[in-house]
């Protein structure tokens, strides 16, 4: 994390509600300015991600994503008006973010992150990736990066009506994405893209994930964790991950 930064006056009376509690303070939301997450996919998980980190006063929120806003996004993907369709995501997201709140930095790419331009981004620059993608080839990948980088890996994945959020490759103790899916190829991945969603639902798995985000931040649990959560049931499970030792990914054998 960068040099935790004083908060301004102003940014005292904004955050007050949050900085009024017990569990959270001052000096949480100091850690929290203190903190820079690079978000790939602005879409359904990434919309509302965006929104919270900027209104809660994250220190640096790296935007991600190469498409334009599509009629068919509007019911999830709560960043974006009627008006902005065939706009695209990452001008219109950095935009309305700036406007939200200006304390915070936003980097925009309008770009695909992808094995051949991952260094335009500066991954090590930031604290975690958060993974909004909608799709396994990119979770893939970023799961490498994060290792590569040592970089933290919130991964969230949205089929229809459950979600699954897992924060990966915390140390090098810590189990990969890659550990919880072994031998799978992306390809023989069902995902976002390709089948329906309920509208509300990436939104509540980006509230999980920004909910492991912050406790991860405040040192409150350092475990890799992963949430399952199934909307047709009501039901929400949570997981203790372990590394798998002879993970092709992360494993010192790999």
């Amino acid at each position: 994390m960068s040099d935790l930064s004083k908060l301004s006056a102003s940014e005292i009376r904004r955050y007050s509600k949050q900085t009024s509690l017990e569990s959270f303070g001052i000096s949480a939301q100091q850690k929290l300015k203190g903190t820079a997450v690079l978000l790939i996919g602005v879409g359904g998980v990434g919309s509302p991600a965006a929104l919270f980190l900027t209104s809660m006063g994250v220190g640096k929120l790296g935007i991600v994503d190469n498409d334009d806003i599509e009629l068919s996004n509007l019911p999830r993907q709560i960043l974006y008006h009627t008006d902005n369709v065939g706009q695209s995501k990452v001008t219109v997201a950095y935009q309305r973010l700036r406007e939200l709140n200006d304390n915070v930095v936003i980097e925009a790419f309008n770009k695909k992150i992808t094995s051949l331009n991952e260094k335009e981004f500066s991954i090590s620059s930031y604290d975690y990736i958060l993974d909004g993608s909608d799709n396994f080839e990119t979770k893939f990948l970023l799961n490498k990066l994060s290792l590569q980088y040592r970089v933290p890996l919130l991964s969230v994945s949205v089929l229809e009506a459950s979600y699954q959020v897992g924060l990966f490759n915390l140390d090098n103790k810590s189990p990969c994405l890659s550990c919880v899916y072994p031998g799978i190829r992306a390809a023989d991945l069902i995902s976002c893209s390709n089948t329906g969603v309920l509208g509300y639902l990436p939104s509540q798995s980006s509230l999980t994930a920004i909910n492991l985000l912050i406790n991860n931040i405040l040192n409150k649990n350092n475990n890799s964790e992963l949430v399952c959560y199934d909307a047709n049931k009501i039901s929400l499970n949570k997981y203790v991950l372990v590394k798998d030792s002879h993970c092709q990914i992360c494993s010192k054998n790999a």
